[in-house]
């Protein structure tokens, strides 16, 4: 029951939807006919892009350069959708295509790293928007303690006993040599900040002991 004569449709729909009207929504009413013009909506999706910083010692790092676990997992959560993405090394990741709306970000990485996601990995998608969030991963290094045992129970004259020996601590995996010295009055050592990984303990004591370590070192 339109009087005949010009019209113009216009569509609220927000921005998450691209609206293209035919003819620009200029549309012509005809005594006696039926006018069709047609409305498409395109959805306007938005994505998510995580970056991965990785600290030792305070400092940035290849995690590549450490002998480490350096598979993440990270996921995205949303109300119907979850998706993980295994990384590694500095890599980052881009989650295209999402809906509007809020999701979460975790990540699985092992006790070799401290994880710190940005806003507690509360991420809001926006249309046609793209939105990053940064996760930092802390290195957490291990540390190694040497206890030394003297045996000389059947010496009659243990002042006259050189008690020094020299103790190395070594890693080819992780690059790592040094060398300690003990004695009676200092029998225990930690090298702390130790990458993990494996290493190897030996002892230079002279032919005056005879020496057992744990774990053949």
């Amino acid at each position: 029951d339109l009087t005949a004569g010009s019209y113009t449709l216009t569509e609220s729909s927000g921005n998450e939807w691209d609206v293209v009207i035919e003819n620009s929504g200029d549309v012509s009413v005809t005594s006696g006919q039926e006018t069709i013009i047609d409305i498409t909506n395109t959805y306007n999706p938005g994505s998510v892009t995580v970056n991965k910083t990785f600290l030792y010692n305070d400092e940035p790092v290849d995690p590549q350069d450490l002998d480490a676990d350096f598979n993440f997992s990270v996921t995205i959560t949303g109300d119907n959708y979850s998706d993980t993405q295994n990384l590694s090394g500095n890599d980052s990741y881009t989650w295209p295509n999402l809906a509007v709306g809020s999701y979460t970000i975790t990540e699985t990485s092992g006790n070799e790293w401290t994880v710190n996601i940005e806003n507690d990995g509360n991420v809001s998608v926006n249309a046609g928007q793209e939105t990053t969030i940064d996760i930092t991963n802390t290195y957490n290094p291990g540390s190694l303690t040497v206890n030394k045992s003297f045996l000389y129970d059947t010496v009659v004259n243990p002042d006259d006993i050189d008690f020094s020996v020299s103790i190395t601590l070594e890693s080819d995996t992780t690059n790592f040599e040094d060398t300690i010295v003990l004695s009676d009055s200092q029998t225990s050592y930690t090298w702390n900040d130790l990458t993990a990984g494996s290493y190897t303990l030996t002892e230079s004591s002279g032919n005056e002991w005879d020496v057992v370590i744990e774990n053949s070192g």
